[in-house]
């Protein structure tokens, strides 16, 4: 790759081009870029009532979750060790356990890691609280994309959502906290928009709270000049204030993000990180992870390799379409083997013209129940389905071939340096 294909973005470039090593900002990009997130940030300037940071958690993967915090004089040579076994990285975020901007940290990082990597590209995620007053920081060190959580637009929906807010040494409390904060992500939006940063928006859809007020939020995010939005759903966290409350459906969060695209571009292929996943979307390891492995690229998830899932009728060829099956044979390849790990039952979702594709809920549950495969295989399959599973982070392949070669010809493609 050179050093032009992984360019920090330009202020002028055409938006397609800027997004195309980002692999949050694009779902081709996923496949074929990684993202490593630097847990440097501890502190937090804001309760949110859906988050419980805790530090220790590996087995568990959600925003605010890190092994441990990383010091910035320990990310050089972090990333370093990381490039050497995954030379797709072309993005270096900092996505918490905290505030990052409420952290000296992140500043001191992004400043170290672009006088080592003036290549890679820098990214950043934000309450927003402090986000006016750090543009210029943010320009000056290179950022090309931030990313803001916006879950209300009206100070009544806002209060609903946060406890508290602290800002210069004081504590807001209710709706006069959530009219602070909402006024700070207005003015950082729009000021990173007219530098020429690419903003995301992201939005927790909490049933009941303010999943009925999203399309809203989605409406004036564009207009303070967001370039797109993550709906994503709920996770109940132990030991917050929303910890009885529902996670949202499949059907729930799909619906909603089709009414939000109304007003703005959505990010579908989210896999709500923690703050120090490292690989591809969807077949993360952790910082702590990759230090304790031996440095190979097909060494990349926790289990090895990659998973794929295969539609077969008879066992030995790929010979089955994608909405005929109602299991798939799961493998786990590498540039070394194939292993053959289970066959799963799914439920079959079309049944014929006048059947195929009108089951969404029952489509979106085989998709939820392939989210740990970064790829399937399949005979054919309908333009729908092909979206929801790359809107997942999974690639759809079309193929006739035997199994394991297929597999394996996957496996050579997305692993190999």
């Amino acid at each position: 790759m050179s050093s032009r294909e992984i360019a920090i973005p330009k202020v002028g470039w055409e938006a397609e081009d800027r997004i195309a090593l980002h692999p949050c900002y694009s779902p081709y990009a996923c496949h074929t870029y990684a993202r490593m997130h630097l847990p440097v940030a501890p502190r937090c300037n804001i309760q949110c009532k859906y988050c419980n940071r805790r530090y220790d958690c590996v087995n568990e993967s959600r925003p605010g979750v890190t092994s441990r915090v990383m010091r910035p004089e320990e990310v050089v040579a972090k990333v370093a060790e990381v490039r050497s076994s995954l030379p797709q990285l072309t993005v270096v975020a900092v996505a918490g356990p905290g505030e990052p901007l409420a952290n000296e940290q992140t500043l001191e990082s992004l400043r170290l890691l672009r006088r080592a990597y003036p290549e890679l590209i820098l990214c950043l995620s934000t309450n927003g609280l402090l986000l006016p007053e750090r543009v210029p920081q943010i320009l000056q060190l290179g950022v090309g994309h931030v990313t803001v959580t916006v879950n209300a637009v009206e100070p009544s929906v806002g209060e609903k959502i946060y406890s508290w807010v602290h800002y210069e040494g004081k504590t807001y409390w209710g709706r006069e906290a959530s009219s602070l904060l909402l006024s700070k992500q207005e003015e950082g939006v729009r000021k990173l928009a007219e530098e020429g940063i690419l903003v995301k928006v992201n939005s927790v859809m909490i049933p009941e709270v303010n999943s009925s007020h999203l399309p809203q939020v989605a409406e004036q995010v564009k207009k303070w000049g967001a370039f797109m939005m993550n709906v994503m759903p709920l996770i109940p966290v132990e030991g917050t204030d929303f910890q009885g409350l529902r996670k949202p459906s499949l059907v729930e969060l799909k619906r909603l993000r089709d009414q939000c695209e109304v007003h703005i571009k959505q990010m579908r292929h989210c896999r709500q990180c923690r703050s120090d996943a490292v690989g591809f979307l969807g077949n993360n390891l952790t910082v702590e992870l990759v230090e304790r492995r031996e440095k190979k690229p097909w060494e990349l998830s926790p289990a090895g390799g990659i998973k794929v899932a295969v539609a077969t009728k008879s066992g030995r060829l790929v010979d089955q379409h994608f909405g005929h099956a109602d299991s798939f044979l799961i493998y786990r390849a590498s540039l070394q083997s194939t292993e053959f790990l289970e066959k799963r039952n799914v439920g079959q979702y079309c049944f014929g013209k006048s059947f195929c594709g009108d089951k969404e809920e029952s489509l979106l549950r085989t998709v939820e129940l392939l989210k740990d495969c970064q790829a399937v295989l399949c005979l054919r399959i309908g333009y729908g389905p092909k979206q929801y599973l790359r809107e997942a982070g999974i690639e759809p392949v079309e193929t006739y071939d035997l199994v394991e070669d297929a597999v394996a010809k996957v496996a050579a493609r997305r692993l190999a340096a």
